[in-house]
């Protein structure tokens, strides 16, 4: 896990770390690194090595041997302070490296690094050997063939009868920094375009890169053309141009001139110049005034005493101002956002070029696809953006990364064009940051690829070079990006689709100084990176669905105990009922029970009453008239006056006073 973009880590358990042919040159032991911006933050002990190919630094993390690289190609220069017991290593992308010596003098290492040569050939030798430790821990590399042509099917172009998929430069005759697969109106034959391309800078002539099917708006890009004081024209170039206008006839051809406008105009002392619009129809021309790539380079050189540890300056935002770094940020946005602005709205067609078209407009026929174009921002679009406009077409990265070369800062071929566009990119990021797949740990691997020389992608200045050089020897970068152990590091777990174009805020106020990228902090106090947050974020999703789960279990299981519940009330509704029945029941008999008790009281009286009248009454015996019936029958006087019942009575007179009344 690379602690800041070039300083990489490597855990091994012993000397494996080295590549194959790589020789250790010198070698310093109890040396402290002190890499982190945090006063008081204690530094690691442990080896310093010189190899052919890197600075290496062992320490132990825990028991486990791990290492920190730093290739050499991406060394600037080295300083020794602090009465010579300190070494101070700068970076091409800014970093620096301090490393303390406790007993001995950096004399020696200062010697023995300045006899490492580093040349092209030992850059071509780098780069094979690191393929052997890419495989190992990335797999194998895959080719990555036709990348042009897949992506102009996908904008659509083959449907197209006014464009044609062109092979002209198969054999990179044409023009040899341009790519082997371009596309032209279908209107021009080979001869017109040869033609057309003398009249280019660098024969680099106007080419499609993006197309819009829908509005059939397009943008190509090219060098500036060969005007001149005696402004020459070329009939093939005005063909070429009015039929890119024809395939959106009904708005105009904008050409956008990166250059400041005298910047353009002083270029006719060298033959070149900018085009005369009225000599194209429906033409228009306009110049952004992006500074050249040794303004860009002063810029950022200025920065590199704002990012020492010790600088502690008051008035470190005014001397940030004084680079002018983030004022030609918001110059390159301010032209893709123009470019986005005149395509997407105005729905017009747009060719951008700067001198060579190789610096400038790359960075704005990138950027402003970027905008227009919601596939090249996802990863793999991403990609096939940096594949097509900075390597296909041709930017020189050997010539701006320094690679191969001494002086760094004094080397009037570099400039960091390519770190800039990323952080333009960074800067995008940070207002859209759904819209992007990937996050910016995406661009913090770019950016130390690039000066690490360890792949392929962005060596040579060429595809036609880096094809006759490398021939598939050295391992992609992309096999990198694409690999699942980095790929999970640069998702954007907040990634939301969206098919609208980006316009950005361009003005300074509403940009960003990258902290993240520019200043160096340890493991333990840098900045949380994108992968510190999105694992983080995986962290509270799986939390989120286990609490999920939980709730879902809960949720059943509240559902189970409400049936329950209702059953249970309806079960209670139905017993409340039957009790009111019963207490009713109970009711009735209570008052039931209340009159039989009324009438027990008064049967026992007239009872006793009529007791004592039947103990006073006089029998009268009495026969029956028939003959049948035998026996005789009392019949008890004074029967009228008695208050018992009939019945009761006779009952009662025959229990009490007629033996064998049951026979009676």
């Amino acid at each position: 896990k690379p602690i800041k973009m070039q300083q990489q880590t490597s855990t091994r358990a012993d000397s494996s770390y080295l590549l194959p042919g790589e020789e250790i040159i010198y070698r310093v032991d109890q040396v402290k690194e002190c890499i982190c911006e945090i006063k008081g933050c204690p530094p690691r002990e442990g080896s310093l090595i010189l190899s052919n190919y890197q600075l290496i630094f062992v320490y132990k993390n825990e028991d486990v041997e791990e290492t920190n690289t730093i290739p050499l190609f991406s060394i600037t220069a080295l300083e020794s302070t602090e009465m010579g017991q300190t070494l101070e290593f700068y970076c091409k992308d800014l970093h620096y490296y301090r490393y303390k010596f406790q007993n001995e003098s950096t004399e020696q290492m200062i010697s023995k690094f300045n006899s490492c040569g580093v040349t092209e050939e030992s850059l071509i030798d780098f780069v094979k050997a690191f393929k052997v430790r890419h495989q190992e821990e990335y797999g194998e590399s895959l080719p990555d063939e036709n990348i042009l042509e897949r992506e102009f099917t996908r904008q659509g172009i083959k449907k197209e009868k006014t464009w044609q998929i062109s092979n002209i430069n198969k054999s990179y005759e044409l023009c040899s920094n341009y790519p082997d697969t371009l596309v032209f109106p279908s209107s021009m034959t080979d001869k017109e375009i040869a033609e057309a391309a003398d009249y280019r800078s660098e024969r680099r002539l106007p080419a499609l890169t993006w197309f819009n099917p829908l509005s059939k708006s397009i943008i190509c890009r090219s060098s500036q053309p060969f005007v001149g004081f005696l402004r020459y024209r070329n009939d093939s170039d005005i063909k070429l141009l009015n039929a890119i206008q024809a395939t959106n006839p009904n708005h105009p051809l904008h050409i956008i001139d990166c250059r400041p406008l005298l910047s353009a105009m002083a270029n006719t002392v060298k033959g070149a110049g900018t085009e005369n619009p009225n000599l194209y129809n429906n033409c228009t021309i306009d110049h952004l005034g992006i500074s050249n790539i040794h303004a860009m380079r002063d810029s950022l050189r200025g920065l590199i005493p704002l990012l020492k540890a010790d600088n502690h300056n008051q008035y470190w935002l005014s001397s940030l101002e004084a680079t002018g770094w983030l004022s030609h940020l918001s110059v390159v946005l301010s032209g893709a956002h123009k470019i986005a602005t005149l395509v997407d709205i105005e729905k017009a067609s747009v060719l951008i070029h700067c001198s060579d078209g190789w610096d400038r407009t790359s960075q704005l026929a990138s950027l402003a696809q970027l905008l227009l174009d919601p596939f090249y921002r996802t990863v793999e679009g991403f990609i096939i953006l940096i594949e097509k406009d900075w390597l296909a077409f041709g930017h020189r990265f050997m010539e701006r990364s320094g690679h191969g070369q001494n002086d760094f800062w004094n080397n009037t071929r570099t400039s960091p064009i390519f770190l800039q566009w990323i952080e333009c990119v960074w800067q995008i990021i940070q207002q859209f940051p759904f819209a992007f797949e990937f996050t910016e740990s995406l661009l913090w691997y770019l950016l130390q690829k690039i000066y690490s020389c360890e792949y392929e992608t962005f060596l040579f200045n060429s595809e036609k070079e880096r094809k006759a050089n490398l021939r598939g020897e050295a391992a992609s970068c992309w096999d990198f990006i694409r690999s699942s152990k980095i790929a999970q590091t640069i998702r954007n777990p907040f990634y939301q689709p969206d098919d609208s174009v980006l316009l950005p805020e361009y003005n300074a106020k509403n940009l960003q100084f990258w902290s993240g990228y520019y200043v160096l902090f340890c493991h333990k106090h840098r900045k949380p990176s994108a992968h510190d947050i999105n694992q983080k974020y995986k962290d509270v999703v799986g939390s989120y669905h286990k609490l999920q789960a939980q709730n879902e279990s809960l949720a059943f299981s509240q559902k189970i105990l409400e049936e329950q519940l209702a059953q249970e009330a309806e079960r209670a509704k139905t017993l409340e009922e039957e009790a009111k029945m019963l207490q009713q029941k109970l009711s009735d008999v209570v008052e039931e029970m209340k009159r039989l008790k009324s009438d027990n009281q008064q049967l026992k009286a007239a009872h006793s009453a009529t007791s004592d009248k039947i103990k006073n009454a006089e029998f009268i015996p009495l026969k029956y008239e028939t003959e049948q019936e035998k026996g005789h029958h009392y019949f008890v006087t004074n029967l009228a006056s008695s208050q018992m019942p009939p019945l009761a009575l006779t009952q009662y007179v025959l229990e009490d006073y007629i033996p064998n009344s049951s026979s009676a």
